[in-house]
């Protein structure tokens, strides 16, 4: 699949591609709002990640203009920490969710693999030709019981194939798909990894998937059975691929630790140059856009300390228009301490800090999962039940369009507050979902006693004619499933 990143900051830009190409996924950039809409228009992406603050074009700016235009392409924003208004008016211009800078890469990664599964139910996660299956969840490639290794281009070869089954593709075709736009190389280069990609599958017993077409390209072998129905696997990340995706983030901070430094020295620089005879609001600016931009972009590395100096430089920054001699000493001490933060690796996100959801204050999807993965480990410790419920505001959509999206903030933040009152464990899993843990609780209970209760609370609470309608699905342990994957999917699959 093919998505197209707009963010100014380039060493935050380079950082995410190469995260998401390490997740086989092809990348373009444009580091400004004007570029971002010329490369939109040049091309057809399955997905935008957009920057709000852009030089040319603001991120907001141009998103509206994608909407007016009749682009459907989802689009997921990134938003600095604490700017509701933002998210606000992203939502409002037709973002379909948002992401706050410094980010964790597994939400992410989670939060952009939803929204190309929401983009269209009828691609499957997991596609098979005969016994060869690919899962693009997991990024694993497998026949019969034998898993295939492949290169990245080998890999995302493979899967054009299989989600265009009965087309013929050109070799440019493949090369649009494969390539981004800086990096196009000549047709020897399909040819070659053609010829690598058939070499693999015939070492597995997989000869013959792909057939040419003379004088038109290549197809993927018609055969006479197909799988017609294939369960979509859990979105869940194994230890063998969060331990990937660790060592991505380790490699690309160590590309990138230069550049961050560099940052911290102009930062450093523009506040040495300031004084209290001589305000330079130039000056200011820059250090201003430098402290920002840092706050975003190393806490998303694991630097969550180095993350939250870089905020207070910010906010001293923006609260002192003329430096004295005593708050100038002070910024030079934080940029000293910022700098002193940066001189390590990055931590480990395999296991984030708490994180809570900024308009519910609810626990995030990331949190929720880890508190629910020790509440199952209990249950199956004790042989107790658990029950997952998933409870979705069914027409926030719609109350969003006729009354405005502070409306549908308002009713998001009180039903969130009021399932927090009667839940010791709860989050925000999406958009318009929550997401609540019963624990020794089986799902008749949880029907008649918890869910029938909180909905007439709701109800009760809401304080206005609208009418809000509610979406509920539940899944219990052991009864529906095993593992936490097998409960998340029984419960999505329900909603």
């Amino acid at each position: 699949m093919r998505l197209l990143v707009v963010e100014d900051d380039l060493s935050l830009a380079q950082a995410i591609v190469k995260f998401l190409t390490y997740q086989n996924y092809v990348v373009d950039t444009a580091p400004d709002g004007q570029m971002g809409w010329e490369f939109a228009q040049s091309c057809a992406y399955d997905l935008v990640v957009l920057d709000v603050i852009l030089p040319k074009l603001g991120g907001i700016s141009l998103c509206q203009k994608l909407r007016q235009t009749g682009c459907d392409t989802p689009i997921l924003l990134l938003t600095a920490c604490g700017s509701r208004n933002h998210k606000v008016a992203g939502l409002e211009a037709g973002a379909d969710d948002y992401v706050t800078k410094p980010f964790d890469w597994q939400e992410l990664l989670a939060r952009i693999r939803a929204l190309l599964r929401r983009k269209s139910d009828l691609i499957p996660a997991l596609l098979t030709w005969g016994d060869l299956s690919l899962n693009s969840l997991t990024c694993e490639v497998t026949y019969g019981n034998t898993k295939l290794p492949l290169r990245p281009k080998e890999y995302k070869l493979l899967e054009l194939f299989l989600r265009s089954p009965n087309r013929i593709l050109s070799c440019d075709a493949i090369l649009e798909y494969l390539w981004s736009f800086e990096q196009v190389p000549s047709q020897d280069a399909v040819r070659a990894h053609i010829k690598g990609l058939r070499q693999k599958l015939k070492a597995v017993g997989a000869q013959d998937a792909i057939e040419t077409v003379y004088g038109l390209g290549y197809r993927l072998r018609p055969i006479v059975q197909r799988s017609p129905n294939v369960e979509t696997p859990p979105l869940s990340l194994s230890p063998e691929i969060q331990g990937e995706l660790q060592q991505a983030l380790a490699d690309a901070w160590q590309d990138m630790q230069p550049q961050i430094l560099e940052r911290v020295h102009l930062l450093e620089i523009a506040i040495y140059a300031m004084s209290a005879d001589q305000p330079l609001e130039k000056l200011r600016q820059v250090a201003i856009a430098q402290a920002h931009k840092l706050a975003g972009t190393v806490g998303s590395y694991g630097f969550m300390a180095a993350s939250q100096q870089a905020q207070q430089i910010e906010a001293q920054l923006q609260q002192h228009p003329i430096l004295s001699e005593d708050i100038k000493s002070q910024l030079q001490q934080c940029v000293l301490h910022l700098r002193q933060l940066l001189q390590g690796s990055p931590v480990s996100t395999s296991q984030p800090p708490v994180e809570k959801d900024s308009l519910t204050q609810l626990a995030s999807r990331v949190q929720f999962t880890r508190d629910f993965e020790q509440l199952l480990h209990k249950a199956q410790q004790q042989h107790q039940p658990l029950t997952l419920v998933l409870l979705s505001i069914e027409n926030l959509k719609s109350l969003n369009h006729h009354y405005g999206y502070t409306f549908g903030d308002r009713l998001l933040y009180r039903v969130g507050s009021t399932i927090g009152d009667a839940s010791q464990t709860c989050g925000r899993w999406g958009s318009r979902t929550f997401a609540i843990a019963l624990y020794g609780m089986n799902g008749t209970q949880t029907r008649q006693q918890y869910l029938s209760k909180l909905l007439q609370t709701l109800d009760a609470t809401e304080g206005t004619p609208v009418i809000v309608k509610f979406t509920s699905a539940i899944a219990t342990y052991p009864t529906d499933g095993q593992t936490s994957q097998h409960l998340y999917q029984s419960v999505e699959a329900s909603l």
